[in-house]
């Protein structure tokens, strides 16, 4: 009576494998900041696209939480790059009153 061993061979194949999850940036930290710190138009969206981009991360969906994370992304970059122009344009026009 000698059992054969094919069982765990034919079992080994059905293994669950490990799928490596994408990376998914998560913005929201940024985008809070923005709001309190910067542009608050901007910050504002930028959270709300953080936020769904990590709600899709969450629920397994990591293309439309990539799609939603580069919105924020943008939204972020749009906001501190506007908020320095603005920034610079007054210092400009700081240094122009004082001379």
């Amino acid at each position: 009576m000698s059992q054969s061993n094919s069982y765990t061979v034919a079992n080994t194949s059905c293994q669950p494998q490990h799928v490596p999850t994408p990376h998914v940036p998560d913005y929201l930290v940024w985008a809070i900041l923005e709001t309190l710190f910067c542009c608050q138009p901007f910050g504002i969206a930028g959270i709300v696209y953080a936020a769904m981009a990590l709600s899709a991360k969450q629920q397994g969906n990591y293309q439309l939480a990539m799609e939603n994370a580069e919105k924020a992304r943008w939204l972020l970059l749009i906001g501190v790059s506007g908020y320095v122009v603005i920034v610079l344009i007054w210092a400009i026009c700081l240094i122009f009153l004082v001379l």
